[in-house]
């Protein structure tokens, strides 16, 4: 990296006020994660369980009204068995949500077996809400067999055999709703299993504790002025540090160096790169550093849910803009559809991920990102002859930008369109990683391409 030419960008106003920019939507998105944080206290904790009984009663008597009166219903693909494990279970839940309240009723403050005794009734309660969902009639296979390895590794935390119903009789209970043959319905179920077990050995990333992991979903997934912002912070800026590095007659460096303007070219993207890239990197990074020593980094390891055809196809997700967003999964922002019989669509399959791979593809999109807006604010900056033009091109720029913020509006073919990485990688916003991927490689190589050979034309007039 050129020192002088780093000089020339670092003094540069508009760095210093995209760098503000930056710092500025960092501290807003940390302010609103801050107020959904919270230490529950014993108060907190039996207000919610208490809440929970009386939804379990609830449910009890209406799974009890409805075994009573359709019996053993052959239209719902059930068994005796499977209806008196899902009475069993509804009993088990009212019994452990009792036993939790009692814990918090003998105590002032929210003991280490109480935390004990909740982790596990809520990963017990969560595998048998998915396991009611699973339909062995339809040909799908329970959980215990889907995930042998994982459910053998935890057996002595889950404890199965104590429980006081059949676990793998929920199966046969009729609950599930999806049609043999929609095999990707299944296999979503099962993964979303094996992230509740994941939990056990690595920390599950809830939203209402502080987490470095928590606050890049805000800022980079969630925060929808991120997404708007991001290309103008780094557009603006490459087309105004080198038209007041024109202004001011810095051609001396080209001079002093006897650069071309093809090759000024060059250590101009490398270097406005690097810097911004830089930039970001060191911003983001210090609010994570403190969200970090204020809940701890761990986490790295855990499981994300993602599109599974995001990494190798071409195709979009469809109907995208129907589904509201599922946060159960951990950080994974991902459109986990139900079957819905009021529009028209098939269940899309997902893949699971660990997050330390998932922050590396969306980094890689994210980098592209940054390069494609420095090139082409490069080129505007190079080839326009005073501000107007260069003004008037990059309204234009900022015009393509807006237009594409719209959701719905993505379009495979335009790379203004690619909104939040973060998003992206995820799938489910109408572009895929790859194609993203290599639209914008491609998007890259063309502009360098047009521009190189122009801006080598004008040296040699």
């Amino acid at each position: 990296m050129n020192c002088y030419f780093l000089k020339i960008i670092l003094k540069n106003k508009v760095t210093r006020l995209v760098a503000l920019g930056f710092i500025f939507i960092c501290l807003v998105v940390s302010l609103q994660y801050k107020k959904s944080v919270r230490e529950y206290s014993v108060n907190d904790y039996y207000l919610k369980y208490k809440s929970e009984l009386i939804d379990a009663k609830a449910s009890y008597f209406v799974n009890k009204w409805a075994t009573v009166q359709f019996g053993d219903d052959s239209a719902f693909n059930d068994t005796v068995e499977g209806q008196m494990a899902v009475l069993q279970y509804y009993r088990w839940n009212i019994d452990e949500l009792k036993k939790l309240v009692a814990m918090l009723e003998e105590s002032d403050e929210v003991t280490e077996d109480f935390l004990n005794e909740e982790s596990h009734y809520r990963v017990v309660d969560s595998l048998c809400y998915i396991q009611m969902w699973i339909s062995v009639p339809n040909g799908d296979i329970p959980l215990e067999e889907a995930l042998a390895d994982d459910f053998e590794k935890h057996k002595d935390f889950l404890k199965l055999d104590e429980l006081p119903f059949s676990f793998v009789d929920l199966a046969y209970c009729g609950q599930g709703m999806y049609d043999a043959e929609l095999t990707e319905a299944h296999d979503n179920l099962v993964l979303e299993a094996k992230l509740v077990l994941d939990g056990i050995d690595n920390d599950a990333l809830v939203y209402e504790k502080p987490s470095p992991y928590i606050f890049l979903e805000r800022l980079l997934g969630e925060f929808e002025l991120t997404t708007i912002v991001f290309p103008f912070l780094i557009l603006i800026p490459s087309v105004a540090i080198i038209m007041k590095w024109k202004e001011e007659n810095a051609y001396r460096l080209k001079i002093n160096l006897n650069y071309s303007d093809s090759r000024m070219f060059n250590v101009y993207v490398s270097n406005t790169v690097a810097i911004i890239t830089g930039m970001i990197v060191l911003i983001i990074g210090a609010f994570f550093a403190v969200w970090g020593i204020r809940g701890g980094f761990s986490g790295i390891r855990s499981l994300v849910m993602c599109d599974g055809d995001n990494f190798s196809r071409f195709s979009n997700f469809t109907h995208f803009d129907v589904y509201e967003e599922y946060y159960e999964l951990g950080i994974s922002k991902v459109f986990f559809d139900l079957y819905n019989s009021n529009i028209e669509c098939t269940l899309h399959s997902y893949t699971i991920m660990e997050l330390w791979e998932f922050f590396l593809r969306a980094g890689l999109l994210s980098l592209e990102k940054i390069i494609f807006y420095v090139v082409l604010g490069a080129g505007i900056g190079f080839l326009s002859n005073g501000k107007i033009k260069a003004i008037v091109a990059t309204i234009i720029c900022s015009i393509m930008i807006v237009a594409g913020a719209d959701k719905l509006q993505v379009k495979p073919w335009n790379p203004f369109t690619i909104r939040s990485c973060w998003n992206i990688t995820l799938g489910g916003f109408g572009i895929t990683w790859l194609n993203a991927v290599l639209l914008l490689a491609t998007s890259i190589l063309i502009l360098y391409a047009l521009f190189m050979i122009t801006i080598r034309l004008k040296d040699t007039e």
